[in-house]
């Protein structure tokens, strides 16, 4: 096994391990994880039909929009649980929840 398989090992599962340790629950740490790779595989094949090298520029932007991505999905996998103790149904939760980090992460990114 290279080195740079056993790396690429060891970080998936300590990402597992913190979001599963933050989340305290497997069905949002499966949906946040799966969304990771399919979120890359996109915006890779986005770069490579656009005509753009692959740098250390888009790397580094590759790294933060994967950051964000996370951390957007467990803000909004929060609101949605919150809404749930509140007596929402799920739909309501799952809309709401969604529609409101939306809002907020389409603000926040632009300052």
């Amino acid at each position: 096994m290279s080195v740079s398989l056993m790396q690429l090992s060891a970080a998936v599962v300590f990402s597992v391990v913190v979001l599963f340790l933050f989340l305290r629950d497997w069905r949002p740490t499966l949906i946040t994880l799966i969304s990771i790779p399919v979120s890359v595989i996109f915006a890779v094949v986005l770069m490579y039909f656009t005509g753009v090298t692959i740098n250390m520029i888009s790397l580094s932007g590759l790294a933060v929009s994967v950051g964000m991505l996370v951390d957007n999905s467990v803000v909004v996998i929060e609101n949605i649980y919150r809404l749930r103790a509140k007596g929402a149904t799920i739909i309501q939760a799952a809309v709401s929840g969604a529609g409101q980090e939306i809002g907020r992460a389409s603000c926040r990114e632009r300052v």
